[in-house]
């Protein structure tokens, strides 16, 4: 089963006035209220995203406890240029992951990543 087989009626509800891609990012991100602006990037990521194989999370994050390190793969940056963002896990509120500021204590959600390619690790 494909995501858009998995979330088809979830992108129907949420398409009342959208473009199916805008639609798609709200099923995708559903904690943002708007996006970034970013349209063909995100028609790309969209329709990628909907072609894929539908699976089922790997963690349970409910059972994640706060503190716990973890990494995924990012587009390298000045923060990871190795292209391997790394966090720690806060808590998880309606299918939101939330992480630890770096020095601040401050806490944030998790955006634009496919929860699918997170990896619980020490880093």
């Amino acid at each position: 089963m494909t995501n858009a087989e998995k979330y088809k009626e979830e992108i129907r509800n949420q398409s009342k006035g959208l473009t199916i891609k805008c639609a798609v990012y709200r099923v995708r991100q559903p904690h943002r209220s708007s996006c970034f602006g970013i349209c063909d990037d995100c028609k790309f990521d969209s329709i990628e995203w909907l072609m894929q194989e539908y699976e089922e999370p790997s963690v349970d994050w409910n059972k994640v406890k706060p503190g716990t390190k973890f990494v995924y793969p990012c587009k390298p940056n000045i923060v990871f240029p190795d292209g391997i963002a790394k966090k720690k896990f806060a808590f998880y509120v309606n299918d939101v992951i939330w992480v630890m500021g770096w020095e601040s204590g401050d806490v944030y959600p998790l955006t634009n990543v496919d929860i699918s390619t997170i990896e619980l690790k020490d880093w």
